[in-house]
């Protein structure tokens, strides 16, 4: 029985005609194309096996078989052979499967996957051959339990005519060793060449670097040819805001990190996916110091760090010993370690910073490389504004102690900010420690301005604008415009925009705005009275 595909009437049509099914091919929804999760008795006594098989409309599939110089074995849920007792692959040793596309469809091939199972004295060796190269080159060595082989390379795209895939096995140490499938699928899409769909997209622009609960993320795609829409498609807990149907989309990040994905789609089905970008979601470097090769002469130790957020200033480091020692750091000579010793009872070191007016610090995590002496201070804990946000031990050895969230949360830090490492249990006043290749994670952003928010309002004849407790009156959106007055009064319908921005930081602003519907006085005139 052969199959025919074409399109009509923009559906999917299956009419049983003398001898064969006319069919229209478009494109499957699923990526799964060919499936069998092969549950029989004895599956092995069929050659090839069918039953169970799942297959696209617009296919025809073989089932699993095997060739005539391997035996059925005898199994349960999987499809069992032996005879694969030679050194090398014997090209007449396999299972086999054949999936033929109906008329003038097409299939782009994505994977194969499998899972399978070995006696004690089974093969040792699987590799997956087709018949495109006439079963010359392996496509995938997976491990003998199974595995996910690549079929996206442009050998298995658009194929049109029947394909064969060969899974051979050798090296069992017996005849009697088996090899068996336990299930299988074939991933791809099918697609009708009369009716094209979208063409595959190319790369998705957009940052791959942001910070959890960050908006107004662009995410753009070149224009896909054939494409009247676009479906996008996010892979995490972010949130798209706008431009669903577009070839751009607005997204929120959410806490963790995501993948996105875009296909175009038309009348006749929708296209292959593009490839994913992934976008990392953590919260950014805001302070970073290796201390470079200093001395450390000075107390307070000021030197500018590596990196700083443009928002953070005046960062320095003090101890309670008022001096600093020169150790090697993190990466040894001539690299140094911000150091001291004479550390008996709870002395500290301490980071201070000033958060630049208008602006507002969160600190969600923090790392740093740290060693001591033997009889060196053997716990360190850290606080920032005194909120505890760390504690640990001191290794002899210098280690890094690894990105690490905080321990309570850091939030609405303004001015003047500490970073305090209080250490404790040293054993002698002849310890020492040292830290390098200090870091903070987090924000620094706008303190926010609760600007007013006047509701909506409706009068006859005029409006007088009421005073305002933060922000100032404007025709235009962002402070543009004309600016009006409190008391001013207001004779057409308009929108009014209340906006206000820091002083220190125009950058930091909020607006809302609220309408004001004017409708016309009606004057009427008094009646007369007539005795």
């Amino acid at each position: 029985m052969s199959i025919k595909c074409r399109l009509q009437n923009n559906t999917f049509i299956k009419t049983v005609l003398t001898g064969f099914y006319l069919v229209v091919c478009s494109f499957s929804f699923s990526q799964t194309i060919i499936e069998n999760a092969i549950v029989d008795e004895n599956p092995s006594l069929a050659n090839p096996f069918t039953a169970g098989q799942t297959v696209n409309e617009y296919l025809t599939f073989s089932g699993i078989g095997r060739s005539d110089a391997i035996e059925g074995n005898e199994a349960q849920d999987r499809y069992n052979a032996r005879l694969w007792n030679t050194t090398e692959l014997d090209e007449m040793r396999y299972f086999t499967f054949t999936i033929t596309p109906g008329t003038n469809c097409y299939i782009d091939f994505l994977s194969f996957e499998y899972t399978a199972q070995k006696s004690k004295t089974g093969p040792v060796n699987v590799v997956l051959r087709s018949s495109i190269d006439d079963f010359t080159d392996d496509i995938g060595m997976p491990a003998i339990d199974g595995g996910n082989i690549d079929l996206a390379s442009e050998d298995f795209q658009e194929v049109d005519e029947p394909i064969e895939l060969r899974l051979y096995a050798w090296g069992a140490s017996t005849d009697e060793g088996t090899f068996s499938v336990k299930n299988f699928v074939f991933k791809g899409y099918v697609f009708d060449r009369d009716c094209m769909v979208p063409a595959v997209p190319g790369m998705i622009s957009g940052n791959n670097e942001t910070y959890p609960g960050e908006n107004g993320l662009v995410y753009q795609i070149a224009p896909i040819d054939r494409a009247d829409d676009y479906e996008w498609n996010i892979n995490g807990d972010a949130i798209r805001t706008e431009g669903a149907g577009t070839d751009g989309v607005v997204v929120t990040a959410g806490e963790n990190d995501f993948l996105i994905s875009v296909s175009g789609t038309n009348v006749c089905g929708t296209g292959s996916m593009s490839s994913e970008l992934h976008v990392n979601v953590e919260y950014p470097v805001l302070y970073f110091h290796n201390f470079g090769e200093s001395e450390f002469a000075d107390h307070p130790y000021a030197e500018m760090p590596i990196e700083i957020d443009e928002n953070l200033q005046n960062s320095s480091w003090t101890n309670t010993n008022e001096e600093w020692l020169v150790y090697a750091g993190a990466k040894g000579n001539p690299s140094k370690a911000i150091s001291a010793n004479n550390l008996m009872g709870n002395p500290e070191f301490v980071l201070s910073l000033e958060v630049r007016e208008g602006y507002q610090m969160m600190i969600s995590g923090f790392n740093f490389w740290r060693q001591r002496s033997d009889k060196g201070p053997s716990l360190w804990s850290l606080a920032a504004n005194s909120i505890e946000i760390g504690i640990g031990i001191s290794p002899t050895y210098g280690k890094h102690v690894g990105r690490t969230t905080v321990l309570n949360p850091v939030s609405g830090l303004t001015g003047n900010v500490t970073i305090r490492m209080g250490l404790s249990e040293a054993a002698s006043q002849l310890g020492t420690f040292r830290i390098d290749d200090f870091s903070l994670y987090g924000l620094v952003d706008c303190i926010p301005i609760d600007v007013d928010a006047p509701e909506d309002v409706e009068v006859c004849g005029a409006y007088e604008l009421p005073p305002l407790n933060i922000g100032n009156y404007f025709t235009g959106p962002g402070g543009t415009g004309e600016e009006l007055s409190a008391g001013g009064i207001i004779t057409t319908s308009r929108i009014i925009y209340v906006y206000a921005e820091c002083d220190t930081a125009p950058e930091c602003n909020n607006e809302n705005s609220f309408e004001v519907i004017i409708h016309e006085q009606i004057v009427t005139s008094p009646l007369m009275r007539v005795d």
